[in-house]
């Protein structure tokens, strides 16, 4: 019934005449263009706005710049000015010309010139003709100039210079101006003043009499330095000699040279009271002596890494010769202290190092320790342990151990060695087999280091034939206090 609110009959309708249109000029039938975009039609009324192709008439009045009808038009104003005015100025600029014509318009030749009368106005550029008189440095006509003055001297003044300074030669020619060869070089007689330079050649010099005095003496013939900046000639030569043998090998007698890297290899150091070292920042650390008397005093850095928590403390004192070892931070008697901190399996049946409880000893010192282990066969392989010390070269240990199975008033088993380093100082225990349990280890004892100061390290071995190993686990530890 409706299309779009439209009823059915209109829409028909409208299909109808749309497809009815034709580009021909019929009435009543919509307009539709041919394949050229074109069609016929009577009068269309409206504002033109484009090209008219056709010359169809029109009826009705012109107005604005162009007046009157279809068939007769007339211009009125053409961009604001009257037609006659237009005309009057085309009529003037077609009349110009080059030559001086009065009331014409000037135009320029083909070479850009024209000809005039009196030009009243201010001249930029260049005039071929003018009258009256020049002043200021060049005088006289147009016709008959004069230069007065350049730069403020006289025209005279400055034609002599001309000529003298044309009249210029590297001779040594009486009244002439100085003017050097290809080769930067003049001949002259007596040149009066200080000499700023160095002289080359002594040849058509004429020469001087007299005594030198001051930092060179002696005459012409016969010179001597004596001295450089205030410092006599053997001094500067001395020096010389010293500073050209430097060198960053730790030569006696001879100046310190940094090498590429900026080092240099010495000796003793004994005359700087503060050794500075730089950071990655602005700022430095420091190293000073103290207000030192008449005695001096050597002090020797240990060998070894300190474990945490440890200070330098002298271990030795001989005469002036002291010698630095690790000790725990507060100092004397401390306690020394390493926990396990992870499990480890021994399966070898040669001693292997912890890898956890092992204590930094000074030399000539004397120690008491402790150790708490506790050890498990995770395996059930019925294989007991062995486990000894390492400790300083040229020291001696004496250490005795028991587990929680030992009975009230039994010995506890006892190791003695001149040098635990060997596997000769241990000692086999027998360990609970059944895979969980753990057999806890008691281990007391005495360590005298001899001159080398090193570590006390645990170390342990498998004792069977299973090749499973034997576990040691966390929180196992070991202490060390110094008493001597």
């Amino acid at each position: 019934v409706l299309v779009g609110g439209s009823t059915a009959a209109n829409v028909h309708s409208a299909e109808v005449a749309a497809n009815a249109a034709t580009d021909a000029n019929t009435a009543s039938m919509i307009v539709k263009r041919d394949a050229s975009g074109n069609f016929s039609a009577g009068t269309i009324t409206g504002n033109l706005n484009g090209n008219a192709t056709t010359s169809n008439t029109f009826t009705g009045s012109l107005s604005g710049d162009v007046t009157g009808t279809q068939s007769v038009t007339s211009v009125v104003l053409v961009g604001g000015s009257t037609a006659a005015n237009v005309h009057s100025a085309e009529v003037a600029a077609n009349a110009a010309t080059n030559t001086n014509t009065a009331s014409t318009i000037v135009k320029r030749d083909a070479s850009g010139n024209f000809s005039a009368g009196t030009i009243t106005g201010n001249l930029n550029g260049n005039a071929t003709n003018f009258t009256g008189s020049l002043s200021g440095d060049v005088t006289g006509t147009q016709a008959a100039t004069a230069v007065a003055s350049v730069g403020g001297s006289t025209a005279a003044n400055v034609h002599s210079a001309e000529v003298a300074a044309n009249a210029a030669t590297n001779t040594n020619t009486a009244s002439t101006i100085v003017k050097r060869d290809a080769s930067g070089n003049f001949s002259a007689g007596t040149i009066t003043g200080n000499l700023t330079g160095t002289a080359t050649n002594a040849t058509n010099a004429a020469s001087f009499t007299g005594s030198l005095s001051g930092d060179v003496t002696g005459t012409q013939s016969a010179t001597l330095v004596a001295l450089v900046g205030g410092s006599t000639a053997v001094n500067v030569h001395s020096a010389e000699v010293a500073a050209n043998a430097a060198t960053d090998a730790n030569t006696a007698s001879t100046i310190v040279k940094r090498d590429a890297s900026g080092n240099f290899s010495a000796g003793s150091i004994t005359a700087v009271s503060q050794l500075e070292l730089n950071g990655t920042g602005s700022g430095v650390s420091t190293f000073q002596s103290g207000a030192q008397g008449a005695t001096s005093i050597n002090y020797t850095l240990p060998t070894l890494t300190p474990s945490s928590n440890q200070v330098l403390t002298a271990t030795t004192v001989s005469g002036s010769a002291v010698t630095l070892g690790w000790a725990a931070s507060s100092g004397g008697n401390s306690m020394l202290f390493a926990r396990k901190t992870n499990v480890q399996d021994f399966v070898t049946t040669g001693l292997i190092v912890d890898t956890n409880l092992k204590l930094s000893l000074s030399s000539g010192s004397t120690y008491i320790f402790d150790a708490f282990l506790s050890f498990s066969d995770p395996n059930a392989s019925g294989d007991n342990l062995s486990i000894g010390f390492n400790i300083p070269a040229n020291s001696t240990i004496k250490f005795g151990v028991e587990d929680a199975a030992i009975a009230p008033g039994a010995n506890p088993t006892v190791v003695s060695a001149t040098n635990a380093s060997s596997t000769s100082a241990s000692t086999t225990l027998s360990i609970d087999n059944n895979g969980t349990a753990e057999t806890l280890i008691y281990v007391k004892g005495i360590v005298i280091t001899g001159s080398t100061s090193d570590y006390i390290q645990l170390k342990c071995a498998r004792v069977g034939s299973s090749a499973i190993g034997i576990r040691l686990n966390t929180n196992s530890y070991i202490t060390a206090t110094k008493v001597q």
